[in-house]
């Protein structure tokens, strides 16, 4: 017996009841991943080693942009999709 796995319509995938799949993690995925953990690391810099908030917060901002910057410009996304 086969159920949908997407409900998109024309994209949707069938597998057995009891399996699942799960997509690899993209570069793209692992970049929106980074971003809120650079935050996370920068009020931690606060709390521990007492960094002044704008200064941390700053700091945060330029890592977040470095990432960002890499994702869209160094290594676009090519509309090819994950190659397995």
């Amino acid at each position: 017996m086969s159920t949908r796995s997407d409900s998109s319509p024309g994209r949707g995938r069938t597998q057995r009841r009891g399996t699942s799949y799960t997509a690899p993690v993209t570069r793209y995925d692992a970049v929106l991943l980074l971003i809120p953990v650079i935050f996370l690391l920068a009020v931690g810099a606060v709390a521990v080693f007492g960094v002044p908030v704008p200064t941390a917060m700053a700091a945060g901002s330029a890592l977040s942009v470095v990432a960002v910057t890499d994702a869209l410009f160094l290594n676009p996304p090519t509309g090819r999709g994950p190659t397995n």
